[in-house]
Parts: structure tokens; C-alpha cells; sequence
């Protein structure tokens, strides 16, 4: 009389688990890869918006010729290793330029607005 094999064969068992820990391995790199990556674009994502925030918040400045760079350091930033600073400049007769960058561990970001006005105080000026 012949005895049928019940249940997996100690070999099947440790090709099972092997290839397990291997895919087990892989997909916690691949989340971590995942997480490493949405923590980059959320806080750059993030640093578009302060910049944005900040351009908003200046307007148009007066008519004088000047070139004016501000560093508001002291200013309340989500995280204390980024540098923001502000550049006011008139490239041209009737516009000014506001540029505000952000300096984040070694990147650098950059948003700019232009005012400009016709020249006629009752005109209301072109922000673009």
C-alpha cells in the first residue's frame, strides 16, 4: 500500500517563504520610495504656495527708481532651514518687479509679479 504526500514538501515551504520575504522586501521599498517622494512634493508644493502667499501680499509699489532687496528671515515659515527673501526692482519706466525666492536646503524656488501702470494715476496699474 502506497502513502499519498499530504501538505507541501519542506522544500516547497522554504521556496514559498523565501519568495515571500523577497516580494515582502521589495513592496516596503517601493512604499517607502512612495513616501520619500510625496514628502518632496508636498514641501515643494509647499514652498510654491509661501512664495505665492508672499507675492500676494505685496502690492504695487510707488513710481521711484530703486532696487531694494529685503531678508525677512525672522518671518514665521513652516520649517526653520528655509530662507525667504524679497527683491523689488523698476526694470522698466512704469512697472516694478517683485521677486520672492525661497531657498530650501540647496533648491532654490522663484516666483515673480510685474506691476505696471500706464503712467496716469487714474488708471488702476496691470499686475501680471
Amino acid at each position: 500500500m502506497k502513502i499519498e504526500q499530504q501538505g507541501f514538501a519542506l522544500i516547497q515551504s522554504i521556496i514559498a517563504t523565501a519568495v515571500f520575504a523577497i516580494l515582502l522586501i521589495a513592496l516596503l521599498n517601493y512604499t517607502q520610495y512612495i513616501v520619500l517622494n510625496f514628502n518632496q512634493l508636498y514641501k515643494d508644493s509647499t514652498a510654491v504656495r509661501v512664495l505665492h502667499s508672499r507675492l500676494e501680499k505685496q502690492g504695487a509699489v510707488g513710481d521711484e527708481t530703486y532696487s531694494e532687496e529685503i531678508s525677512s528671515i525672522g518671518e514665521v515659515l513652516r520649517y526653520p532651514e528655509w530662507k525667504i527673501e524679497q527683491t523689488l526692482t523698476h526694470p522698466v519706466k512704469y512697472c516694478t518687479e517683485s521677486m520672492a525666492s525661497l531657498l530650501i536646503s540647496r533648491q532654490r524656488f522663484s516666483l515673480s509679479r510685474w506691476y505696471c501702470s500706464i503712467g496716469e494715476h487714474h488708471v488702476s496699474g496691470l499686475s501680471f
